[in-house]
């Protein structure tokens, strides 16, 4: 989104600052959208500010149309969708927790639901994205483990950091052969044939080496099974 401001929090850095200094980036940050000082009062910055201690997709509607978002490392600020009424997604859809992961380890599947927008013909649509994971172990060889355009096995002990779901960013690269040879994913895109204006449609599955799966287009050659593997990770998105 050209028209957004993100706030970089860098999880306790940002939170660590004095009140007053947090509250005075925010209030530029919307000044900056907005190009006036009119009607950006107290509770709108306080709402933003609060943002720090909630949990990853809070959000705070604030003046002009805005609604901040909190993402994993950030707090997103942009403009609601006009016909609406409703914030155009930023990159993050889900991160998935200590919590999840307990859960995950515990045999238990994790299913997740958000709401995202999705550019329809040049038109932002509303859809419901539905993700199952789960976690198998004790790999067995002759198994048929999850492979289609929206469904992906992954050797969940390659995994490496956390593992999130968004859509894509500048500088994402993704492992296109066992070598481990690294490609832009937006050049994956121009070869694939993807039309430019549903790139940014694509969610993408990551952790902190990069893109596992750009979904419906292409997976990592990172992270594969193999003779050695010992806990298979499923990821299905609908």
């Amino acid at each position: 989104m050209g028209d957004a401001v993100v706030l970089r929090l860098y999880g306790e850095e940002f939170a660590g600052l004095h009140e007053v200094i947090r509250k005075r980036v925010i209030y530029k940050a919307v000044h900056a959208l907005t190009q006036t000082a009119k009607d950006i009062y107290k509770v709108h910055v306080n709402a933003v500010d609060e943002l720090i201690g909630k949990k990853v997709g809070s959000s705070a509607d604030i003046c002009y149309g805005l609604c901040a978002v909190k993402g994993y490392e950030d707090i997103t600020i942009s403009r609601k969708n006009e016909e609406s009424g409703t914030q155009v997604s930023s990159d993050l859809i889900h991160v998935l927790t200590p919590q999840e992961l307990k859960r995950l380890n515990s045999g238990e599947n994790i299913t997740i639901e958000e709401n995202i927008y999705y550019n329809n013909d040049g038109k932002t649509e509303l859809r419901k994205v539905h993700i199952v994971i789960s976690l198998h172990s004790n790999y067995e060889k002759n198994r048929n483990y999850a492979n289609s355009c929206y469904a992906k096995s992954f050797d969940y002990d390659k995994i490496q950091g956390k593992l999130c779901i968004r859509h894509r960013t500048d500088g994402d690269r993704i492992v296109v052969n066992r070598a481990g040879t690294w490609r832009k994913l937006k050049k994956e895109f121009i070869d694939r044939k993807v039309p430019a204006d549903m790139r940014d449609n694509v969610l993408v599955v990551s952790d902190d080496s990069g893109v596992l799966w750009a979904v419906g287009v292409r997976r990592s050659e990172r992270a594969l099974i193999d003779d050695e593997t010992r806990n298979v990770l499923d990821i299905t998105i609908q």
